[in-house]
């Protein structure tokens, strides 16, 4: 064994002393850093292009007010509600009492409308130049007439709407900047609709309307916008409009909702859905739950949050780049010792062939994972760096049958690295088996990058021609969590079935290197 590690120390020694194996090394640190780092700059130039200053998107009321459209007919009622609204102190368009207040306005007005337009309709069709042929005034002054008439009683209708209990109960929570109190209307509003519910489906969406409001009171739950694509922008510019546990109760709500309108559908419906489409609701609601439950604010698994985990996922993609890097390190290292003429005093040492062999096929493997270590570190720091380390303890929380599991999200992006470092273990043993067979080190490493680089184009143009057989190349079992996740090339891959065609490979790559090395005349 002793005598193992010092052929191995003797490789590193080989290998640092390249000017290549150092360049390497320069280049895995600056794609580890660089990657994160562009994509703070990307993201610094999508809030600049499509939000501008925070202070700038922040809209305040009086701003929503003075964007309208003056001659709207519903203006002077909005606008009142509106400065109403503003003496009793909400400033921002984020605030709760805002948008509680223009769904009600909307709300409001539609019960208006439904109530004036048949007499409305009956109105027009008695002035003069009403054309029946085409439904509409030809005289302006008619036009102007209904014009007015419309006005006049969607005024009074409004008036009237806006004074019943419906809307004055939850105005009077607004004003008083009452948030349970809003929220208590809504559950009472909740029971008596499942007092009088006839369906299963109302029963249910009654009981999920008196869990969600009951959840959001008893947990003094801040009111936030329902627009989730603004949620992150929230949390880090307007942090007083945010409420995590808003949002995990609030898609936890609608994805119940939809679970529920599934499980109703008639199966012969337009609503009915698939097999497929309803686990993952089940799935995505079992998540929100858990997180719901625990108030957890940031899941791992989430694409769309601004965390460190963001740039930090992106940069698994990096081992590929490392496996190029390993693929010329592994088909350089013993082609290089036969075109060199250096392999015949390799060989004089009283060590065995495969000693040597074994020796230079660990020190190509452990120089691949001593560089997706190094980007590992590398990328952390610096997504930490660049977005704050506040997240660090994030927990990857996925389910599956309606089971949740929740791993670190540090121990999830080393088993990703981990993963990913497989299409590297391969293509380097492959690339070794190359280098053996070769003489020229330039041959052997053009060889190793074309198998390398086209391979999973060739799997590609295989699927779609519809040869089938090609599931069990080595190319098509090397994404071994696209394989996991069902995202692979072919359908009905499995990691087990993945895993032991990689084996076959290995072995037949390995048994290559062995008897090309040991058998070689020199």
């Amino acid at each position: 064994m002793r005598r193992f590690f010092r052929l191995v120390k003797n490789e590193y020694i080989k290998n640092l002393k390249l000017v290549s194996t150092w360049v390497m090394l320069i280049l895995t640190a600056i794609a580890a850093i660089g990657l994160p780092a562009l994509a703070r700059i990307a993201y610094y130039v999508d809030v600049e292009i499509s939000q501008g200053d925070a202070s700038d998107y922040d809209f305040t009321i009086k701003q929503e007010l003075e964007s309208m459209y003056s001659e709207d007919p519903s203006y002077i009622y909005y606008s009142d509600i509106m400065n109403g609204l503003i003496n009793s102190g909400a400033e921002s368009t984020y605030d709760w009492r805002f948008s509680v207040t223009e769904d009600l306005f909307y709300s409001a007005w539609d019960k208006a409308d439904e109530q004036v337009y048949e007499e409305y309709t009956e109105y027009i069709t008695t002035l003069p130049s009403w054309d029946e042929e085409n439904h509409m005034l030809t005289d302006p002054e008619d036009a102007q007439k209904a014009s007015e008439f419309l006005k006049g009683k969607m005024g009074e209708a409004f008036k009237a709407v806006w004074k019943t209990d419906e809307y004055a109960k939850p105005m009077a929570a607004v004003m008083s900047n009452d948030m349970k109190a809003y929220y208590q209307l809504n559950i009472d509003e909740a029971n008596s609709r499942l007092s009088s519910a006839v369906t299963e489906y109302d029963k249910q969406i009654a009981d999920l309307d008196i869990w969600y409001y009951t959840y959001l009171r008893d947990n003094d739950v801040y009111k936030c916008t329902s627009e989730d694509y603004m949620y992150d922008f929230l949390e880090k510019y307007l942090p007083q409009y945010y409420d995590a546990d808003y949002q995990n109760a609030t898609e936890l709500y609608n994805t119940r909702k939809t679970i529920i309108s599934y499980e109703n559908a008639d199966k012969s419906s337009a609503d009915h859905v698939s097999v497929g489409e309803y686990k993952s609701a089940v799935n995505k609601y079992a998540v929100y739950n858990y997180m719901t439950e625990n108030h957890i604010e940031t899941n791992v698994a989430d694409e769309d949050r601004d965390t460190l985990w963001s740039p930090f996922k992106m940069t698994v993609a990096l081992v590929t780049f490392i496996g190029i890097l390993v693929v010329v390190i592994a088909a350089h290292s013993v082609a290089s010792e036969f075109s060199n003429g250096t392999i015949k005093f390799l060989l004089i040492n009283p060590v065995k062939r495969w000693k040597i062999l074994v020796s230079k096929y660990f020190t190509v493997l452990s120089m691949g994972y001593i560089l997706i270590a190094i980007t590992f570190v590398l990328s952390l720091i610096t997504s930490m760096i660049l977005f704050g380390a506040d997240d660090i303890g994030a927990m990857y929380i996925t389910a599956s049958g309606g089971e949740v599991s929740a791993v670190s999200g540090i121990l999830y992006m080393a088993k990703s690295y981990l993963l990913a470092s497989t299409s590297v273990v391969v293509m380097a043993t492959m690339a070794f088996a190359i280098s053996v067979l070769m003489k020229s080190s330039a041959f052997a490493i053009g060889i190793s990058m074309f198998c390398m680089l086209s391979g999973s184009g060739i799997v590609i143009m295989l699927q779609e021609m519809g040869m089938n057989w090609a599931r069990y190349l080595i190319f098509a079992n090397l994404d071994l969590s696209a394989i996991a996740n069902g995202t692979s090339t072919f359908m009905y891959q499995t990691v087990g079935t993945a895993l032991a065609v990689i084996a076959v490979h290995m072995v037949v790559f390995w048994l290559i290197a062995w008897d090309g090395f040991t058998r070689r005349e020199i």
